[in-house]
């Protein structure tokens, strides 16, 4: 473009506006702004402005090095995170956001992780089926898996009453044997 400026080394700036400042970064699209070492603002209006960044997007946004911002709006404002999806946004170093304060986004087609003492793999709605499931059996007296996950109420209808729930169910035999 006509005012676009790439003013270090291996730098790259297209478009009308665009800037790019440090080494190794590139600005590509109109007003864009690659003020990072080594990042890379692709998109109208987008800002890569973290060193080793990423922004992807018209209007996206990077202020935290290491990080990416990948859709229209996203931002990545913290160090070592990752914003993906128009709108979404980090607010905390080390975090991937598929979402904002407003906007909540579900993680579809995710493989079962693994569910051990020092596991730190996510979790899915069937591996949480699965436990709710568990317990709904195991207590029984009509227990069973709501719609959101929970384990819906019980019923024990004994001899000296009903109850809601095991505490009560025990103490009723307790206080009537």
């Amino acid at each position: 473009g006509s005012t676009s400026e790439a003013s270090e080394q291996n730098a790259i700036a297209l478009g009308q506006g665009s800037i790019a400042s440090k080494v190794n970064s590139i600005a590509l699209g109109s007003n864009s702004l690659s003020s990072g070492e080594n990042a890379i603002a692709l998109g109208e209006g987008s800002a890569a402005g973290g060193n080793n960044s990423l922004a992807f997007g018209s209007q996206s946004r990077t202020n935290g090095n290491d990080s990416v911002a990948i859709g229209v709006g996203a931002a990545a404002a913290t160090d070592n995170s990752v914003a993906i999806g128009a709108g979404s946004t980090t607010n905390a170093s080390n975090t991937v956001s598929v979402g904002n304060s407003a906007t909540k986004r579900k993680i579809v087609n995710m493989a079962a992780g693994e569910i051990k003492e020092n596991s730190t793999d996510a979790i899915n709605g069937s591996q949480l089926y699965t436990i709710s499931d568990s317990v709904a059996r195991r207590l029984g007296g009509g227990a069973d898996v709501g719609s959101d996950g929970t384990v819906t109420a019980v019923s024990y209808a004994l001899r000296h009453g009903t109850y809601n729930n095991v505490g009560e169910a025990l103490s009723g035999i307790d206080n009537n044997t």
